[in-house]
């Protein structure tokens, strides 16, 4: 989402008049105020996001969540998604968990994958709704047929953990061997775990490490976990097998997405 919120940001620059990249921030912050009161949803939702993330104003969640409101209501998707996970975190808004899934399913509705991953959480917490592993695990689904490697992984999670649907580490390795092939670096530690640990796979620890340093190659919060299980892994490996797990993690290429599939245009 972080990654998300950086790309709106820039379309704060976008939405503006030809040749105002030199002009001060304010006529920028100023221009891009017009705009969105003047009902241009991609400006209101530009204009939030500035506004939640500080940039070149003060932050301000509860305008936030005002333009947000303002894009949703005119059926904007992504800011219905926003508009729902701030009701979710009570951000800029008293936190109503109900009203949060209602926005956040508008979304999912018109078929965008992280409003349909959104949902499905909610179903498998029973966070502003009744729990409904099998609802969740439907939403997954759908947003998997989009390309999502996050619904992929956690498709997976589903079968492994047997929520929503039986038990099954076949299936489940399957579904996390695709989100690990996009280079989704939790599938591809989880799929470390599942070759280390003979989970729906039989035992390979060169595989194990090859997942595993590709994992810990992406960097992030989860890094030092993904590199412990490198190290881990690498204590049992012969010097010909670790030379052979590193060629491997070395030619790896991620796999493109599928086509995605017919979604709302805003």
């Amino acid at each position: 989402m972080r990654v998300r919120r950086f790309m709106i940001l820039c379309v704060a620059l976008s939405v503006l008049a030809p040749g105002l990249a030199s002009a001060k921030e304010d006529n920028q912050l100023n221009q891009l105020k017009q705009r969105a009161d003047k009902g241009d949803a991609e400006a209101q939702v530009a204009l939030a996001e500035m506004y939640l993330e500080g940039a070149g104003v003060r932050p301000d969640p509860a305008k936030a969540a005002k333009w947000h409101r303002k894009a949703a209501e005119q059926g904007h998707a992504r800011a219905q998604l926003l508009l729902g996970i701030d009701y979710i975190n009570g951000s800029g808004v008293k936190t109503d968990k109900v009203e949060g899934f209602r926005w956040i399913s508008k979304a999912a509705a018109q078929q965008l994958a992280e409003a349909q991953i959104a949902a499905a959480k909610c179903f498998a917490k029973g966070e502003g709704v009744h729990q409904d592993p099998e609802q969740a695990l439907k939403l997954y689904h759908q947003a998997a047929e989009q390309g999502s490697a996050e619904a992929e992984f956690q498709v997976a999670n589903c079968y492994f953990d047997g929520s929503g649907t039986p038990k099954d580490l076949e299936d489940g390795v399957a579904w996390v061997t695709r989100a690990a092939n996009r280079g989704y670096a939790p599938a591809q530690n989880r799929l470390g775990y599942c070759y280390l640990k003979a989970e729906g796979v039989p035992k390979d620890l060169v595989q194990a490490h090859k997942w595993f340093n590709l994992a810990a190659s992406k960097g992030g919060s989860a890094m030092y976990e993904y590199r412990v299980n490198v190290a881990r892994v690498e204590a049992q490996l012969t010097h010909e097998q670790l030379t052979q797990a590193e060629k491997l993690a070395h030619e790896f290429k991620p796999s493109a997405p599928p086509p995605p599939a017919a979604s709302a245009s805003k």
